[in-house]
């Protein structure tokens, strides 16, 4: 498969990506405006444009062109990505500041001249008015939100169920496992769990395997032995084994629905992503599919529920790659995670949808691009308004290319363009130099084009 008919298969394929499906309400039916026949998109909305800019063009078009056009049209696209946030963060705007006309000097090379007017350059301003515009009021809101989600409790957490309910029995293992990751995560219980800690990092170094399958296997036996308070007590016996499924969960301000309620449908609900239980810096984020929505019931305490999501990780070693410039994440389900921990809870769910690259090199066979999204808005007891959580908040700032080959740009009339990117003030002016500068400029139009066949009528 060669020349033209290469092209076109592989440009077919990244207009397939418009079609595949999206999460409820992210994106409206972009498959009809895919047209197959001429190998083009039209009659795309603006918040299509918006979806595909920023989403889109690093996935569909990683493949089909050049490493230095592709690296250009994705740091535009992230450029949009940090700047259409919820909560931006200041070094991060201030640094899109200083390379945002590094941005455009690339886009420049490989871009026909035609193509920029004053509205292309107009970028190199949105993150100075980004930066004043969520300068205010953002200090009040983020503490709001912290605060209230700090009170909460992992109980009776603020989610709704939807659909039919089925009823069934959790298995010994399945209920030990939910047990011992309750007890680790309820806030009343972590001054006993940090002591059982601090007690094996005696035994054990930081980090090591051993830590995890010991508090899997005995941490609920010594927080029996050592708890006083009678409530505590209530949290030990756990929750019922007999427990309630659900088709479709609200939470967060997404709409969550178990794989196999997903299939055949038109949008893609059961991605999950949540982070790592030792989260630092050069962890990783887990991403999986939704298989079940699991609400637990407690005999002993009175009203207290609480409701877990049974997920199918990807081993976040094999299963995952990060681009090293970019930091756009590709994951394989064919490499599943080999530990048995399925469960978390419902509130610590971010959603995202997988894309299949359009490729046909084998390296490329089974592996998806994550795409994180934005959650709708949500309001609790109608007395505050919770910030939209955003994928981008924890994502590493990408590394702008900064040292591409200058390209000698040669003009038809004799002009040549010469740019210097590392030259002070790059962005706000450039040098040209004219193989006759002494020369007055010719012009470019001839007498009466800008006449207006009406002038007389204004004697």
């Amino acid at each position: 498969m060669q020349g033209r008919t290469y092209r076109s298969f592989v440009i077919g394929r990244s207009l397939r990506l418009t079609k595949g499906t999206f999460s409820d309400g992210y994106a409206s039916n972009l498959s009809r405006c895919v047209d197959m026949a001429n190998l083009r998109l039209h009659g795309m909305k603006s918040h299509d444009c918006h979806v595909f800019m920023q989403k889109l063009i690093p996935i569909a078009f990683h493949e089909m062109l050049p490493e230095s056009v592709w690296g250009a049209l994705t740091e535009v696209s992230l450029l949009f990505q940090i700047l259409c946030l919820t909560k931006l963060d200041v070094n991060k705007v201030q640094e899109l500041e200083d390379t945002v006309p590094i941005i455009m000097c690339n886009l420049e090379k490989i871009l026909p001249h035609s193509f920029f007017d004053s509205m292309e350059h107009l970028i190199v301003h949105l993150p100075y008015e980004a930066f004043f515009a969520n300068e205010t009021g953002q200090e009040e809101n983020e503490l709001t939100m912290n605060d209230t989600r700090i009170q909460q409790s992992i109980f009776n957490f603020s989610g709704r169920a939807s659909g039919a309910s089925k009823k069934r029995w959790l298995s010994g293992s399945e209920r030990h496992i939910i047990e011992t990751y309750i007890l680790t995560n309820c806030e009343v219980v972590m001054p006993y769990y940090e002591s059982f800690l601090n007690g094996l990092y005696e035994r054990y170094n930081e980090g090591d395997p051993m830590i995890e399958e010991v508090v899997a296997t005995q941490f609920k036996d010594w927080f029996k032995c050592r708890v006083r308070n009678e409530l505590l007590k209530l949290h030990y016996w756990g929750p019922s084994t007999e427990v309630t499924t659900f088709q479709c969960y609200f939470v967060n301000g997404y709409s969550f629905h178990p794989e196999r309620y997903s299939v055949g449908k038109s949008t893609f609900n059961c991605g999950v992503c949540v982070k790592s239980s030792s989260y630092t810096d050069t962890d990783s984020d887990f991403y999986g599919i939704l298989e079940e929505v699991i609400q637990l019931d407690y005999p002993l305490i009175p009203n207290m529920q609480i409701v877990l999501f049974k997920c199918r990780w990807v081993d976040p070693v094999r299963g995952m790659k990060v681009h090293p410039r970019y930091h756009l994440v590709d994951v394989n389900f064919k490499k599943v995670y080999q530990k048995h921990e399925p469960f978390i809870l419902a509130q610590q769910a971010v959603q995202v949808y997988y894309m299949e690259y359009p490729s046909m090199k084998r390296n490329k066979v089974n592996w998806q691009a994550v795409c994180k999204i934005k959650a709708r808005r949500v309001i609790d007891d109608f007395q505050w308004t919770e910030v939209a959580y955003q994928e981008d908040e924890t994502v590493p700032t990408p590394q702008f290319l900064t040292d591409k080959q200058d390209y000698q740009l040669h003009d038809p009339t004799g002009i040549q363009l010469v740019f210097d990117l590392h030259q002070e003030g790059v962005g706000t002016s450039c040098n040209v130099r004219t193989d006759s500068e002494d020369e007055p400029e010719e012009e470019s139009f001839k007498e009466g084009d800008y006449e207006d066949e009406d002038d007389n009528n204004y004697d």
